[in-house]
């Protein structure tokens, strides 16, 4: 039997592999033409979409029963923890007062198909305050015949942009900022017919009769759905680029899931674009939220609740793995950003000293360093996590005598490259028997005789086991 860990590895070891660009498998074309033929907006400019099903008339066996029994557990669970029965309630009162679920009337229809019901729990990061969560749905649970939606569905073709690119692009203007768009997915609307395929058991108290309800817009947790939402918002760029060209290009190159990273190279162009970016979506139906930039003047009109909050609490900084001080901060594609200084924050903070082969590997996986600023500190754990498998080192078994348990450790931030006239990239490399490595610096000239250069993009891999010499290397 495979262990799990080896596979873990090996796909850890895959992420230093610069990925292929393949072409559309014959899947993900039906699944783009399906939603070419489909989709279509209604009066208000929202947009509307039809699942994408792998066949024509599909057939699920029957749900309910499954999906009642964890309603039933939940509900126990809820009346167990009175807070997080108010909280799931409120987002479930918000659910159908948005209309993005309705109750099934009793004496509704038969659809022509079994309607699938899907299973909810609630989802709470450990550094969120108590009142805020999220409602999880799975669709990959089961029905009577085997099969659940998930198993019908396709998947789409992989839309999200490139971290590591979007991170760029976002440090080369001097003026930037960000924003977040507002319950995205629940501002697509599903077809009507395809609704009995997103039925859902709900009731406000224990003591009201159980409901059926029915989820009538794009919902997290269905497989398509990421696919879905971010095709729509290509489309809508597509369809409104005459009237706001400047916000489509953001749409289509500066958005990870439903976060907006932008910027310009003077105020007037970034609030240009801002408003640009407003209008566009709000023709979609869509609002953006959570803004911040570097630039506060930028967005001194917004409602104070559209803005986003920076932290400076121990909980974030802790999540962050950040320094407290008394700068803001707020988290960016997984990293720190303190947007008054305009720097990205890195401090790995690992806590006890690496003891076995296991932890090592914990202690790794937690570094998200995107753009591989912390290649020096990375490249040793995993080099010594290497020669701790040539050894075959049991995961639990104490480190040697060698190899002493280490703490990775740093404290160290980058900020982004200044606006510059002229400017070259510089690439560099090197190898040895133990690791590959390679560096791209950029240098830029400011009138009348300023010189700056700055870090790029390092990159490394581990030299294979069986390396040639290092000439050949290089």
């Amino acid at each position: 039997m495979a262990d799990p860990l080896v596979e873990v590895v090996q796909r850890f070891w895959e992420l230093e592999r610069v990925p292929d660009r393949l072409p559309l498998t014959a899947a993900e074309q039906a699944c783009e033409a399906n939603f070419a033929a489909t989709v279509s907006r209604n009066p208000e400019g929202r947009y509307i979409v039809h699942l994408p099903f792998l066949i024509e008339s599909p057939q699920l066996g029957k749900s309910a029963t499954v999906a009642l029994c964890q309603f039933l557990r939940l509900e126990k669970r809820l009346a167990r923890q009175p807070i997080l029965r108010q909280a799931y309630g409120a987002f479930m009162r918000d659910y159908q007062d948005s209309g993005h679920m309705e109750l099934v009337p009793a004496d509704a229809d038969s659809p022509v198909y079994e309607p699938y019901y899907i299973p909810h729990h609630p989802f709470h990061r450990p550094d969120d305050p108590p009142t805020k969560l999220r409602v999880v749905l799975n669709a990959s649970c089961v029905s009577s015949n085997g099969r659940s939606l998930n198993d019908l569905l396709h998947a789409g073709p992989k839309l999200q942009a490139d971290i590591a690119a979007l991170l760029h692009r976002f440090r080369l203007p001097p003026i930037v900022f960000t924003a977040d768009i507002r319950q995205m997915y629940r501002q697509i609307v599903l077809r009507p017919t395809h609704r009995d395929y997103q039925h859902i058991f709900w009731r406000f108290s224990s003591e009201e009769p159980l409901q059926t309800y029915r989820l009538t817009t794009v919902t997290y947790g269905v497989s398509a759905a990421p696919f879905l939402a971010l095709r729509t918002l290509r489309q809508l760029a597509q369809d409104e680029e005459v009237s706001y060209p400047a916000a489509a290009d953001v749409l289509r190159e500066s958005v990870y899931v439903d976060d907006i990273l932008t910027g310009a190279y003077s105020p007037a162009s970034a609030l240009a674009l801002r408003h640009q970016l407003q209008q566009l979506l709000t023709a979609g139906g869509f609002e953006l939220r959570k803004w911040a930039s570097n630039h506060p003047p930028l967005l001194q009109d917004l409602p104070a609740d559209h803005l986003r909050t920076p932290t400076h609490s121990s909980s974030s900084g802790a999540s962050l793995g950040i320094p407290l001080s008394r700068d803001p901060v707020i988290k960016v594609l997984g990293l720190g950003w303190n947007p008054t200084a305009d720097h990205f924050f890195y401090a790995v903070r690992l806590g006890v000293p690496a003891r076995t082969k296991r932890m090592i590997l914990s202690q790794m996986t937690r570094i998200f360093d995107p753009l591989g600023w912390l290649t020096p500190i990375s490249l040793r754990a995993k080099l010594m996590f290497r020669q701790l498998c040539l050894l075959q080192v049991d995961w639990d078994q104490a480190l040697p005598p060698s190899s002493p348990g280490r703490r990775l450790k740093t404290n160290s931030q980058n900020s982004r490259a200044s606006p510059f006239r002229a400017a070259c990239v510089t690439a560099l490399r090197t190898a040895s028997r133990t690791s590959l490595a390679s560096v791209m610096l950029l240098r830029w000239a400011t009138p009348p005789s300023s010189i700056s250069a700055a870090l790029r993009q390092p990159g490394k891999r581990l030299s294979p086991c069986s390396a040639p010499g290092r000439r050949s290397l290089s």
